[in-house]
This record gives structure tokens, sequence and C-alpha cells, in this order.
């Protein structure tokens, strides 16, 4: 006999900690690009600063050379800066629109 986890959507491990670990990775996925659209979104509610905001704490603006567009600044995460998310949400906008078109 043998003792089977199962995870919220049906995959199967023989590990309790197999499961637990599948099931949190799934928890922080977003799965839609609307999701993905809405959190980076709040994120810029609570987080954005504009080039003048930095500027007058003497911080590093957007287009320095020192600000790279992404970059990989915490454990193999790689991270695109705001204004480059923003041009590839207005990107998924208009094709978006341009699909709704076609229908």
């Amino acid at each position: 006999m043998q003792k089977i986890f199962i995870a919220d959507d049906g995959t199967t491990f023989f590990a309790p900690q197999d499961c637990i670990a599948y099931e949190l990775k799934l928890r922080n996925k977003p799965t839609t690009v609307e999701e993905v659209i809405t959190e980076f979104e709040k994120a810029c509610e609570e987080e954005r600063r504009t080039d003048s905001d930095l500027a007058k704490y003497n911080m590093n603006m957007r287009g320095d050379n020192g600000i790279p567009l992404a970059g990989d600044f915490y454990a193999g995460i790689v991270y695109l800066r705001d204004d480059g998310v923003d041009v590839l949400i207005k990107r998924i906008r208009e094709l978006e629109e341009a699909l709704k078109k076609k229908e």
C-alpha cells in the first residue's frame, strides 16, 4: 500500500512536501494576462515614482546609465523596469483591440 497526496488541481505526489511546494507555486502564479496587468498596476499605484520625484531625492532616474531596463536582481528572478512593462501593456491592449475588430 502507498500513500499519495493530491493537489487542488488533481496532480498526485508521493511525498507531502512535494505536494505542498507544488500548491504554493500554483497559488503565487498569475494565470491570465489581466491578472498580471492588474497586479502590476496595483504595485505601481503603491510604489511608482516619477523621474522628477527620483531626482528630488538624488536617486537614479530610469534613463540613467545605471538603471538597466531588465536585470536579475533577486535569486534568478528577472525584473523588467516599470516603463518597459508600460510599453508591453500598451501593445497588449492594441492587439486585443485589433482582435475584437476582426471578430
